[in-house]
């Protein structure tokens, strides 16, 4: 199956966020599916439940009574499933979906998601760059501003490095300051290692 990306490709993971870190409850809970099981093979350990909380199929939010209905919300559970690890850190992450019928009537289908999470990313390099102008050279690595960023390559983290940049830009004394954007690369997809850039203006 092709990957969700080319990982030679810039990955966007600060808007994701919201994937792992706000989950919605279902208004009357969850309710156990007649005709269906579900199973998660492969979760990496430390957001497996919050996957199950992603998926409308393992949530069990409404009733799915028909192979094709499982199947189509299977469908729309493997993209909401790979956005979230991509923001978990798992960029090469690969998730795939197959329905196995059950033999007997009385028997439940299993809704089967496979995910191959590849290795958990780390930012191996960090860099600022500004999107307006300046008459003086402004700090372009958070050695130059006196900040350590984080290096789990999460979106959290991102938000989180972005926010320090911002601040010791304010101490600098940049009071303008605001944070644009962010973009990272892929730089080697088998040891998990990626460059993250962000984008910053200080204005006048």
């Amino acid at each position: 199956m092709k990957k969700p990306n080319d990982h030679s490709q810039i990955v966007r993971i600060l808007t994701l966020v919201s994937a792992l870190g706000a989950i919605l409850v279902w208004p009357g809970g969850a309710h156990a599916a007649d005709n269906y099981k579900v199973t998660l093979s492969g979760a990496p350990s430390d957001i497996a439940g919050r996957l199950r909380g992603i998926s409308s199929l393992a949530q069990e939010r409404r009733p799915y009574p028909t192979k094709a209905t499982i199947q189509r919300a299977g469908r729309n559970d493997v993209a909401a499933l790979r956005r979230a690890m991509i923001s978990a850190g798992y960029f090469t992450a690969d998730v795939e979906f197959t329905l196995q019928q059950a033999d007997e009537p009385t028997q439940k289908s299993a809704a089967v998601f496979t995910i191959n999470p590849g290795p958990k990313f780390t930012f191996d390099e960090h860099q600022i760059i500004y999107v307006d102008t300046a008459k003086q050279a402004r700090p372009a690595t958070p050695a130059a501003l006196g900040i350590t960023l984080q290096n789990t390559a999460t979106g959290t983290n991102v938000q989180a490095n972005m926010t320090a940049i911002r601040d010791a830009l304010f101490s600098a004394g940049y009071p303008n300051a605001k944070t644009i954007g962010h973009s990272v690369t892929v730089t080697n997809a088998s040891a998990g290692h990626a460059r993250v850039v962000y984008e910053l203006a200080t204005g006048p």
